[in-house]
């Protein structure tokens, strides 16, 4: 598995596109890449895009990569994960990942519908697919 991801300052946001099948491996990487973005500040909120992702793996996967510890984080206020899907089998094992990752300071939901997801984040539908350009080299 591997993802792309793009910060966005002004929306105090970081959106990551998944691709490929997903592992504690693969959140590992994912959790050192984005502590290592310039201007990085734990106070942003993070947006998935799981579509394309195949998260059809044992729940001790899933699991494990919810134990990964995450950028670190600094107390920057409430900041919200949202985690968007296109399956019901995405959704349950999402929705696994979720209630392991949530902590104080955290808050994590899925959701299958982008517009559901944007207004949970508070970002301006204006913005439309925040993943439409993001690609996979």
């Amino acid at each position: 598995m591997s993802c792309v991801f793009k910060h966005d300052d002004e929306l105090g946001c970081i959106f990551v596109k998944w691709r490929g099948t997903f592992s504690r491996e693969t959140a590992d990487a994912y959790s050192r890449d984005v502590a290592a973005l310039p201007g990085f500040h734990s106070g942003w909120n993070y947006f998935h895009d799981m579509r394309t992702a195949d998260v059809k793996v044992p729940g001790t996967v899933i699991r494990d990569a919810a134990r990964v510890d995450g950028p670190p984080r600094r107390p920057d206020g409430m900041r919200k994960a949202a985690i968007l899907v296109s399956t019901d089998v995405a959704f349950g094992m999402m929705r696994m990942l979720a209630v392991f990752r949530e902590r104080p300071g955290l808050t994590v939901d899925v959701f299958r519908d982008l517009e559901e997801a944007k207004a949970w984040l508070e970002l301006p539908p204006e913005i439309g697919d925040p993943f439409a350009d993001m690609t996979h080299e």
